[in-house]
């Protein structure tokens, strides 16, 4: 799936809700996955890539389960595709999915007063509650803070509010976490912080 375009009324490109939220070093758990593939004798970086292209490409079979697109697999490997596929089967697993309504799916938004682009993964209406759910569907190791921030940032460019904000984690291991947070007043704020410091960054 193409990267979205975003802009600014007079031009200019903002940054994205997850460049800011991704500013800080992810913590000790990244810093312990780089360490455990290096005494491995796997360089990380490429390991990070091959991570990125199955994360891109489960990522894109999820939406594909609700816009019934046909996914295009070509250009990646056959380890991605079948890791990829092991993520999709777990969320196809997920016991809360015939209770969401969807509202919106990867829609570009762009708030002028913040100077500031995204694009949310999903938005929902839980059919049970009646509550609005913002999905944001993660493949990594670990469930990092930033993930939060970037959900703050999220409900931040967004006219609508959400009740509560979700984090799908399906990684290629045998993990699968799907927590909740009602509250991010404490992310926005960090969320806050960063995109200033962001902006004073690009001001140099």
């Amino acid at each position: 799936m193409p990267k979205n375009i975003y802009k600014l009324k007079d031009g200019t490109v903002p940054p994205t809700v997850s460049q800011v939220a991704n500013m800080l070093d992810k913590g000790d758990g990244f810093t312990h996955w780089a360490w455990k593939l290096g005494t491995q004798g796997i360089e990380w970086k490429a390991e990070r890539d091959k991570a990125g292209n199955m994360g891109t490409l489960a990522h894109a079979m999820i939406m594909a389960y609700w816009s019934k697109e046909v996914v295009d697999i070509k250009g990646y490997t056959v380890e991605e595709v079948g890791q990829a596929y092991l993520c999709y089967r777990k969320f196809l697993l997920w016991p809360e999915l015939p209770d969401l309504e969807i509202i919106t799916m990867e829609e570009p938004r762009v708030s002028e007063e913040l100077g500031l682009g995204g694009t949310p993964d999903i938005e929902a209406r839980v059919k049970s509650t009646g509550k609005i759910r913002r999905i944001d569907a993660k493949t990594s190791s670990y469930i990092y803070d930033s993930h939060w921030w970037q959900l703050a940032g999220y409900d931040d460019i967004s006219e609508l509010k959400a009740d509560e904000h979700q984090i799908l984690w399906i990684p290629k291991n045998d993990k699968f976490d799907c927590p909740i947070r009602k509250d991010l007043r404490k992310e926005k704020k960090i969320f806050r912080h960063l995109l200033e410091i962001h902006k004073l960054r690009r001001q140099e």
